[in-house]
Order: C-alpha cells, then structure tokens, then sequence
C-alpha cells in the first residue's frame, strides 16, 4: 500500500488551516529541519493524516522521514522551541530539567544494562505528536541509558539508524511487559520505533516512540502516564473517545 503525502503548497506558512503568511516565519527558518521545509508551505486541510497502516508500513520498512506534523502543528513547535531555547539554552535541557526531571545533580544510570532500573527511564506522552488519525496515542520512552545503534548508507547516500537485533528483542520485550500486558493490548495495536538521529530534534537524550491503537479508556492508560502532567488534556487532543 502506497502512502499518500501531499505536497501542494499555498502562499507559505499557515497558522491553521487557512493559507496567511505568519510573520514569524523568517525568524523561525532557521529552526526548520529536513521536509519540514516543504511541509510547512501546505495548508493543513490539504494534508492526509497517518493512518495505522499508513504507520505500520513506515515503521516495517524504516521509512521514518515520511512521519510528519500538520504544517500549522509545525509552526506551533518552532514557536515553543525558539522561546524555550530563549528560556532553557537548548531544548534537550529544557527536557532534562522540566519533562524528565533529570536536570543538573540527577544520578546517573543505575545500570548500564536497558530498562533494569525502572529509575533510568520515564515514559510521558508526546507533547508534539505527529499528524496521526484519531485515537492514536503517540508516546516517548526516555533512557537514560544509551540505546545501541548501528548506521548504514541507504541508496541516496542518507546515513539511516538501525538497531542491532538484541536491541530490539530488548526494546520489544519491554514494550510488551509496559504497554501490551498493562493495557490489554494486542500486540498489532502497539507500533514502536527509534528515529534516525538526522531525524531526530532531541539527540542529546536517548528515547524511542510509542504508538497506541485506541488503548483503553479507564485508569490503565493514566498509570502508564503518571509521571506525565495534564494527561487528560492531552489526550483528549489527539482521541476524541477522552
């Protein structure tokens, strides 16, 4: 199945669906990174969201470029992440003091062996998610362990990230104990990957993503996000079941 991407573009950047140049858009290029550049041209009543399937054949064949934000959800992040680079210096510290709570004077990892320390990671919702279909739930595991990885040179030359197999027998067995057992999940109703680090607007914290098909609505999905804030709200903007 072919993912649809529309590329059409309007007069530049958009603050919702409409097709207004933001004047913030020039002092914001600069924070721009890979296709943002062209996908924040589009209206967002042009752009298709992500469906399951959609996901499912990105994650299988490693195809992450082709997640995406809604262009107007685009501009929204480079307006947060150039004032908390204002506020903060950097956003990675602004996660490590605030999100994560593990700023200046926080222990290092417990162990150096992934996820053997329930301490050395937290799992929080995204805050920016991408643009998915309704009740898709898009989650962040931080580590503070580093997670191995292994690159390689796709066809056009693009350094792309990979795991190696023992990574992701970790990776899987963790998300099954965490979300698929907790939750009641089938495992076809959870997807998960790790971005290539050119991908990624984060690479001084380790993490990897977590995506939930309609997980279910009772006191199981607030327990796997209590060290998250405002949960409910944030839920209730990307699920409309919440």
């Amino acid at each position: 199945m072919a993912i649809e991407t529309n590329t059409q573009s309007s007069a530049g950047p958009v603050t919702g669906s409409n097709s207004a140049i933001d004047p913030k858009y020039a002092e914001l290029e600069s924070l721009l990174v890979g296709k943002d550049r062209e996908r924040i041209q589009m209206n967002d009543a042009d752009f298709k969201r992500l469906s399951w399937d959609d996901l499912k054949q990105i994650v299988e064949t490693n195809r992450l470029d082709l997640l995406m934000r809604l262009p107007s959800d685009i501009l929204k992040y480079l307006v947060w992440k150039k004032d908390t680079i204002a506020k903060y210096g950097s956003v990675a510290n602004y996660v490590l003091e605030q999100k994560l709570q593990w700023g200046e004077g926080t222990p290092g990892p417990k162990s150096l062996d992934l996820f053997a320390e329930k301490s050395d990671y937290k799992i929080l919702l995204n805050d920016f998610p991408y643009g998915l279909e309704d009740s898709i739930i898009h989650i962040v595991v931080w580590s503070k362990v580093i997670i191995p990885k292994q690159n390689f040179k796709a066809h056009d030359g693009t350094t792309i990230d990979d795991l190696p197999n023992e990574t992701r027998i970790a990776i899987n067995n963790f998300v099954d104990q965490n979300f698929a057992q907790p939750l009641g999940l089938n495992i076809s109703d959870i997807l998960w990957f790790k971005n290539w680090t050119a991908l990624q607007s984060i690479r001084e914290i380790d993490h990897f993503h977590v995506l939930l098909r309609k997980p279910p609505l009772d006191q199981r999905i607030f327990d796997l996000l209590r060290e998250d804030v405002d949960v409910a709200i944030k839920l209730g903007q990307v699920d409309s079941r919440f």
